[in-house]
């Protein structure tokens, strides 16, 4: 009996460490698990096609420049940002302008028009769009 009750003892505290010890690696497991999942989250987040386009607006020059301007400012007007769509149509307008490329300034037009149009301001919209028409007409004309 004097070796048995230290015997049972200790085999009590032996299961208790093991079941201590189990929980705290599961945890840290777990935890570890986690921040791998999230710095895999940061790292994998796919930009979206605005940022593709303005990032392609900073590398592009002249015509394409004008294109890539124009279709992030149509991408803007269908979210209904129309601050935004006009900001880069504008700037569309600026970059076409020196190089005469009226089809761009046309589009350009056309969609800083549309926005207004989407807004309830048609008077602005109608004079815009008959610019853009203007300008389409000169363009088949060269």
């Amino acid at each position: 009996m004097y070796g048995t009750l230290p015997l049972n003892a200790a085999m009590n505290r032996r299961n208790k460490n093991n079941f201590s010890y189990h929980h705290l690696t599961l945890l840290l497991l777990l935890g570890l698990c986690e921040a791998i999942c999230l710095a895999a989250q940061s790292i994998t987040q796919t930009p979206t096609p605005i940022d593709s386009l303005r990032i392609s607006v900073a590398l592009t020059k002249d015509m394409e420049q004008v294109n890539t301007l124009n279709i992030l400012a149509d991408k803007f007007r269908l979210v209904e940002q129309y601050d935004s769509a006009r900001k880069y149509a504008r700037w569309a307008i600026e970059v076409g302008t020196p190089i005469k490329y009226h089809v761009g300034i046309a589009e350009a037009t056309i969609c800083i028009g549309r926005t207004y149009s989407e807004q309830g301001e048609y008077l602005k919209a109608q004079e815009l769009l008959l610019q853009a028409l203007t300008l389409n007409e000169q363009a088949k004309s060269q």
